[in-house]
């Protein structure tokens, strides 16, 4: 796992810059950094080692004929196996035992048909010095980021925006739709791409060829393009070995790895497999004093029953203090409060491994999130005149249900049921998952900033019908291309990296998501009854009553610290800002009520909180 960074010199000739973009991606690779500069190229790496732990195998990496250059964040899995083949049919030569030299290897005889090979994370840059053309590329999920921006006919790139902000060129422009898309989600979504108006992302599953004269992306992967002729059998065997051997192969390493265990579903299945392939295996758990966010107790029991090391971190005072840390870790407006457990989990699990085990991915693939109840119900809703009349009428009184801030909550999900079958609004999925309304924006955002980009707001408006509702593998993309890869993962990442932690997720599998999206809807999914296919497994390997727990999530209890430990810090957070983008009185306003009355504003006034302390940072003005 590493960071990356580099720029082409067509049109200019300063060598500093990649000192400055270095500099802060280090915390991704602390082991090693190192640069390469030519005439034409600066490319930049820092290295966190994890495979080959040797010095031949630090990059910047070069072909033995000197044509060739890689810098590459990543894993991949299969990387034996394309060596081998890459050993038969070319006769190829390796000097180290690294993947990194397999895929510049594999690049050299396959070009841009290496990417579909790979399965792994990954985000690289492949300079040919012949041809004076760069490569970059990202794998099909997004696990790894990379972003670019383009000025004078030159490309510069790096894992992180800050980094790309260090070059003088950077133009800090901000995009209002990214913005409205933030506060609309908690994060900027996957068609806005990025809160700069000039920075761009590699989109999952795609590669970008530039040279002096040419700029061409291109895909290699699409979630569209998979077969969908469910002609798959359920088979629960079959399954299981899928999911044992991704585990597997995500073990590979040199170094000591480890196991974050929540004590939810997705995370003990892993541990499951984890434990058949290692001994005295750590797993790691973030324990709260918040009793209905607390999961120790089942993390205890999986631990207690696979035999591994158990190591809890209990969040206390001193945490708190260092939240601002870790939601400014992501670099981006970015608002998911599991930010905040990752990031303190990461920084615990730093001092035993340097890489863990995950189970991101899971709930996209096998179905897991209430959205998709939201949605089966809305579709039977709307066929039925009757039931339709009902529940337009339900919805009018969602506003005077009250809600606890209670981790999972009851009173939450039947407020959230009626909200989303307001008749006017045909996408219960992504409804579900809006934090702030166009109606809520109206009052916390300054009128005048509000009315000059209302024509912005089509991130309300947007349904994207083509991909609505019609079948479950396309409510399962639209979580994949957005929700999986623009939250998730940028969350993951961002607060594992920033401790230099690998996270691996054995989920995110392109045999894995082959298989279940060949499934007969009926039997990945019933109302009420998500995850089926991955509960026949765990009911093999754990108790019932285990199996038959509530989902709970990886979240944090900000609402209840925005009531106690956190109340005077979001006042001085707002109280702070000079953006001249917020109605500061309608939020303190909606501040005072989350702590006095029985609503739960958190979620919002989190959202509020991280944008001010990004624009702060960025020293954003609104004129």
């Amino acid at each position: 796992m590493c960071g990356i960074c580099g720029y082409t010199k067509f049109n200019h000739s300063s060598e500093k810059n990649i000192d400055f973009m270095l500099e802060e991606i280090k915390h991704r690779g602390p082991d090693f950094f190192s640069k390469k500069i030519e005439k034409t190229i600066s490319l930049g790496h820092s290295r966190l080692s994890i495979i080959d732990l040797s010095q031949e195998a630090n990059q910047p990496f070069i072909s033995s004929d000197g044509r060739y250059s890689i810098v590459y964040n990543g894993e991949i899995y299969n990387y034996k196996n394309i060596r081998d083949k890459l050993e038969k049919d070319f006769k190829t030569k390796f000097r180290t035992s690294s993947d990194t030299e397999v895929i510049l290897n594999g690049y050299i005889h396959l070009k841009n048909k290496i990417f579909k090979e790979l399965d792994g994370m990954f985000a690289l840059a492949i300079w040919d010095n012949q041809l004076k053309k760069i490569i970059l590329a990202r794998d099909i999920f997004g696990e790894k980021p990379l972003f670019y921006f383009i000025f004078n006919n030159d490309i510069f790139f790096s894992s992180e925006i800050k980094s790309l902000s260090m070059a003088p060129m950077f133009n800090n422009k901000i995009s209002n739709i990214a913005l409205k898309s933030f506060l609309a989600n908690n994060f900027v979504e996957s068609n806005v791409n990025t809160i700069f108006e000039n920075i761009k992302k590699v989109e999952p599953g795609t590669f970008i060829e530039f040279d002096q004269n040419n700029f061409k992306k291109s895909k290699y992967f699409c979630y569209q393009d998979i077969s969908k002729n469910n002609e798959n059998r359920n088979d629960t065997n079959h399954l299981d070995t899928i999911l044992s051997e991704s585990v597997k192969s995500r073990m590979i390493s040199d170094t000591e790895g480890g196991i974050f265990l929540s004590g939810g579903l997705d995370s003990s299945l892993i541990a499951h497999y984890a434990s058949k392939n290692q001994n005295d295996l750590k797993c790691f758990t973030l324990g709260f004093k918040e009793k209905s966010y607390d999961e120790t107790e089942k993390a205890k029991y999986v631990a207690k029953k696979l035999k591994l090391k158990h190591y809890i971190h209990y969040f206390d005072t001193s945490d708190i203090k260092e939240i601002p840390k870790a939601i400014m870790s992501t670099n981006e407006p970015f608002a998911d409060t599991a930010i905040i457990s990752n990031y303190f989990l990461s920084k615990f699990s730093r001092q035993y491994v340097k890489f863990c085990l995950g189970g991101d991915g899971a709930d996209e693939i096998f179905s897991g999130y209430e959205t998709y109840d939201a949605t089966m119900i809305y579709k039977f809703l709307k066929n039925n005149s009757f039931l339709k009349t009902i529940t337009n009428f339900a919805s009018k009184f969602d506003k005077i249900i009250p809600q606890t801030k209670s981790k999972v909550n009851t009173l939450f999900k039947i407020k959230k049921f009626l909200e989303v079958f307001k008749l006017d609004y045909e996408n219960p999925h992504q409804k579900w998952r809006q934090i702030n309304s166009q109606n809520n924006l109206y009052e916390i955002l300054n009128r005048e900033f509000y009315n000059e980009n209302q024509n912005e707001n089509y991130i309300f408006k947007k349904n994207q019908k083509e991909k609505f509702i019609n079948n479950l593998n396309n409510l399962n993309i639209s979580d994949l291309e957005n929700f999986l890869a623009e939250d998730i993962l940028v969350k993951t990442d961002r607060s594992s990296m920033a401790h230099g932690l690998e996270l691996r997720s054995p989920y995110l599998n392109s045999k894995l998501l082959n298989y279940v999206f060949n499934i007969k809807e009926k039997e990945r999914y019933r109302l009420f009854n998500k995850k089926i296919m991955l509960k026949k497994i765990l009911v093999q390997k754990f108790d019932k009553n285990f199996i038959n727990q509530k989902k709970r999530g990886f979240n944090s209890p900000v609402s209840i610290w925005l009531k106690n430990e956190l109340s005077s810090k979001f006042t001085e957070i707002i109280e702070s800002d000079k953006s001249g983008i917020f109605n500061k009185k309608a939020i303190y306003k909606l501040h005072k009520n989350h702590n006095i009355s029985g609503n739960d504003f958190g979620n919002r006034l989190f959202n509020i909180m991280c944008l001010v302390m990004w624009l702060n940072l960025n020293k954003v003005k609104y004129d």
